[in-house]
Formats: C-alpha cells, sequence, structure tokens
C-alpha cells in the first residue's frame, strides 16, 4: 500500500521507530485529521476563496513546507483555491484540498 493512501485514509508510522523511542505506536501516529481543515476554513471570517486559502495554506505548511505559497508557481495555488472554494460539499472541499496540494509539483519534488 502506498504511503500517500495510507496516510489520507488511515494513520501511518514508521514499524522501526518504536525501536528508537519511549513512545508508542499510537503516539508516533500521523494522522490528517478532517477536524483541523475545518478549523482552518473556520478560522477565516471572510469569503469562500479566503476561506479556502486559508485551507490550502494550512495543508502546504504541513504537508509541503509552505512551498507552493513561497514558490513562483502562483497559476497552480490560485487554480487549487479556486477549486476548493467552488466544492459543492463539505467531504469534497476536504478531499479536493488534500489531493489538490498533493499533486502539485511542489509536493512531487519533495518526494
Amino acid at each position: 500500500m502506498n504511503a500517500y493512501n495510507k496516510l489520507v485514509n488511515e494513520n501511518m508510522y514508521h514499524p522501526g521507530s518504536l525501536n528508537y523511542s519511549n513512545y508508542t505506536a499510537d503516539q508516533l501516529k500521523v494522522i490528517l485529521k478532517p477536524t483541523r481543515l475545518l478549523a482552518a476554513w473556520n478560522s477565516v471570517s471572510g469569503s469562500t476563496t479566503e476561506k479556502a486559502e486559508a485551507m490550502v495554506d494550512y495543508l502546504d505548511f504541513y504537508l509541503n513546507a509552505g512551498q507552493l505559497k513561497q514558490a513562483a508557481n502562483t497559476g497552480a495555488r490560485a487554480a487549487l483555491i479556486q477549486g476548493v472554494a467552488a466544492a459543492s460539499s463539505e467531504a469534497n472541499r476536504l478531499k479536493d484540498a488534500v489531493y489538490g496540494v498533493n499533486v502539485t509539483s511542489e509536493f512531487l519534488i519533495q518526494q
């Protein structure tokens, strides 16, 4: 199973990390929580575009180390924000945001 799918749909941690840590497997798990994305969306009191920008920037910060916002790739970022803002439902908004951030060249180069 690929690591990206596992991160988005379940959770993940490197099993070898248990050998070198005092933490439990549950404490080492990386989990993509929709509640955090919704909190980023709800933290902005502006338009849906401004809310979408906050969500995209949140994901960009945590998954891309902020590379999308800092890169000269303003077209991809603008298209992603527009797509997230236009999503027909909350579930689609979350899926579009996560998928969109992770198919940018900044994310793929990082891999």
